[in-house]
Order: C-alpha cells, then structure tokens, then sequence
C-alpha cells in the first residue's frame, strides 16, 4: 500500500491536536511520501521528525543532504528550510503517523477477557 501525507493534511492535523505553532517556508503543494526521525533512513521528499533527547542538528543536515522536504521540531534549526514548529514533537509524531497511514487505530476490532483464573 501506497501512503503519502500533504502539507495540507499534516497542519490541519496538529491545528486539531492544538501542537501546531507555525509553517515556515511551505509551499501548500508539499506531499510528503515518507515521514521518518531516522536520517539514516530518509528519502527524496520525506517529512523528518526532529525529535529524542539525543537530537543534534547534525542530524538534520544529514536529514536534508538525503532529500528531506521538510521538517517537524520544537525549535527552528534551519531558518531557509519548510518547517513546522510544534508544541510537543513525541505527540506531533504520533497525530502525523497516525494521518499518514489513515488511522488504522480506528480500524481495530476490540475484544475482552476478564475473569480471575485461565486466561494464559
């Protein structure tokens, strides 16, 4: 299955969430076929996510020496480069996953057991 994410998609999915705090240097026609937080493992167009605790900006000139369109952090790090600043980059990463693979948490058959004995 193939999946994409547009620019469109991605800020209105955080302006719902309330983590959007701006975009930056991006053109509305922006798609995105990829959305990783690994430079090692970005391609041509991809949205890269800066974010852990170990995060250095040398990663995302690695990020975007590999063909990144754009970028998500809490913070700028390069000021000519699409971004999107965000409140809180853990929970940006999840509402964008979630968009770009359409949700499938929604999809979800749920089932419980309960009980006190025999359920391993």
């Amino acid at each position: 299955m193939d999946y994409t994410l547009s620019l469109t998609q991605a800020t209105a999915a955080l302006q719902q969430q309330d983590l959007l705090l701006s975009a930056s240097h991006c053109p509305q026609e922006l798609t995105f076929p990829a959305l990783t937080y690994d430079s090692r493992a970005v391609s041509p167009g991809a949205l890269f996510i800066c974010k852990g605790l170990g995060f250095k900006p040398e990663y995302l000139q690695k990020a975007l020496e590999a063909g990144a369109a754009c970028y998500v952090a809490e913070q700028p790090y390069d000021e000519n480069t699409p971004a999107l600043i965000v409140r809180d980059v853990r929970k940006a990463l999840s509402v964008l996953a979630a968009e770009y693979y359409g949700h499938p948490a929604e999809q979800l058959t749920l089932i419980g057991l309960t009980g006190t004995k025999g359920k391993t």
